[in-house]
């Protein structure tokens, strides 16, 4: 006899007055974000999502052997093997993939073109009314695909770059068609492409100086493509972009039309911000220790030292919304003697900016922590 050790899953609807039981003999559970789903996978490799909010009803079930899902804003993608021949008793299978359609409820089996034997999946996005689905078959080759919310899927590109340390497409979250990607030019030169029609067509991508003049020195560079990334940490507005260079974590490049031409930020930086919808660019140069910003889509770039050059800075913060912005920066002495933390507000630049014709610095505030003892003092550029 064979005894199996089973996990089981309890829901209370009380607020923990109550448990009951739903299932038993659960290998893993997770919750589905901003929704009151959670997705059960037993031991008997079958998935299963429950609505909380229905009497725990379920909503999706799915056979899958060996099977894991990855999940996306609007649906989820399961990944399972199906038998496909069975040969003298024997059972053959190979991997299959499913989309479970959150909006639609329904079960969406992803049909690629014949030939392709999926070996793994890499990615998978759902936006913009758009199936992406990043995937590597058994001889190696790795191709995106995409469909309308339907199952059949068209191949769009192969020779996707492969690396530990980034995405393999970066879809534009608010521009529809808008695709990044890192590919291999004629099988061997990795260049940065972009297209514009929704992978009708890719193009690689231009470096400018902001004259818009191209520099030839800057086409080595190749554009991380970040994973899980905030909307307003990448895409301020709808037409910028700032992303970092591919193995650089030190220098930054920005796009202010949707991603065709792109702009080197002049000096090293482990940071930088945009605030105001993109209106204000923020950073530290690492060499100088003095914080670096620009109004005007980093055509005119303004230093000043709020730092001493040898204070350690930690990290940087936005808080507020809207105009009421504010950059929040974290350091320390370079003796780990005092905390500091700066609050740069940079309200009242615009009236001095637009009126007179010329930058003024920002109001900031310096605040040194010492055990339980706080000295601060405000100091006033203009």
């Amino acid at each position: 006899m064979i005894q199996i050790d089973c996990s089981l899953l309890y829901i209370s609807g009380d607020y923990g007055q109550t448990f009951n039981e739903i299932s038993e003999c659960l290998k893993s559970m997770s919750y589905v974000d901003d929704k009151p789903w959670i997705v059960v996978v037993y031991l008997n490799d079958w998935i299963q999502i429950v609505d909380m909010s229905d009497s725990h009803s379920p909503i999706f079930n799915v056979e899958s052997i060996d099977g894991w899902i990855i999940e996306a804003p609007t649906s989820m993608l399961v990944k399972y093997k199906k038998v496909s021949n069975k040969t003298g008793g024997l059972e053959e299978s190979e991997w299959n993939l499913m989309i479970l359609d959150y909006e639609s409820k329904r079960k969406v089996e992803v049909i690629l073109p014949n030939l392709f034997r999926i070996s793994n999946v890499e990615q998978y996005n759902d936006v913009h009314r758009h199936y992406y689905i990043v995937v590597t078959d058994i001889d190696g080759a790795r191709c995106l695909f995409t469909s309308i919310k339907t199952s059949y899927f068209v191949r769009v590109v192969c020779y996707l770059h492969n690396s530990e340390d980034e995405c393999y497409i970066m879809i534009h979250p608010t521009l529809p068609g808008v695709i990044l990607s890192n590919l291999y030019y004629k099988n061997h030169y990795l260049k940065t492409y972009i297209s514009m029609n929704n992978r009708k067509s890719f193009d690689i991508i231009k470096y400018k100086d902001k004259n818009g003049n191209s520099v030839d020195s800057l086409f080595e560079h190749k554009l991380k493509l970040e994973c899980k990334h905030s909307n307003m940490e990448y895409f301020p507005n709808e037409w910028m972009i700032k992303l970092k260079t591919l193995g650089d974590k030190l220098t930054h490049f920005l796009t202010f039309d949707g991603g065709k031409n792109w702009r080197i930020i002049p000096f090293l930086s482990l940071w930088v911000k945009t605030l105001n919808g993109g209106g204000i660019i923020v950073g530290f140069d690492t060499k100088t220790n003095e914080m670096v910003y620009s109004f005007d889509e980093g055509i005119t770039y303004y230093h000043i030292s709020i730092f001493e050059q040898d204070d350690i800075i930690l990290d940087t913060q936005i808080i507020g919304v809207a105009e009421n912005q504010r950059l929040v920066v974290f350091g320390r002495k370079s003796n780990m003697s005092q905390l500091i933390i700066a609050v740069v507000d940079f309200i009242n630049i615009f009236s001095s900016y637009i009126y007179n014709d010329r930058a003024a610095m920002p109001n900031w505030r310096l605040f040194y922590m010492e055990h339980v003892k706080i000295k601060s003092k405000l100091l006033s550029r203009s």
